[in-house]
């Protein structure tokens, strides 16, 4: 199910399991305030699906920046698959970066 919480739940497990953080035992989850993330639905390349965008915050550390991704399911209607990008550039504009995690994530084919 493409549900936001769905979404958010399934980003959060794969980043705990799969993104450790700079310091024993941290790692990033989606930032839930202020109105993120935002969650809307969306076509790419023939793709129905749905995109989240917003903030990312490191448990356990004090990291933190912008990410993107976009879920569909696959055509066979078997899985779903997400393809997510995520920007840490500290001190430095992330508009530039995140733009880029976005075109990449939308040239799926």
């Amino acid at each position: 199910e493409l549900s936001k919480e769905n979404l958010i739940k399934t980003r959060d497990l794969m980043t705990k399991m799969y993104i450790p953080g700079a310091v024993n035992g941290s790692y990033p989850k989606i930032a839930q305030h202020s109105g993120f993330p935002i969650y809307n639905p969306i076509q790419v390349k023939s793709k129905n699906g749905m995109e989240l965008r917003g903030l990312w915050e490191s448990v356990g550390d004090y990291m933190g920046g912008p990410f993107y991704s976009f879920t569909f399911v696959d055509a066979k209607g078997t899985y779903c698959v997400t393809i997510d990008g995520f920007v840490y550039a500290p001190e430095e504009t992330k508009r530039d970066f995140l733009r880029e995690v976005e075109a990449i994530v939308k040239s799926v084919r």
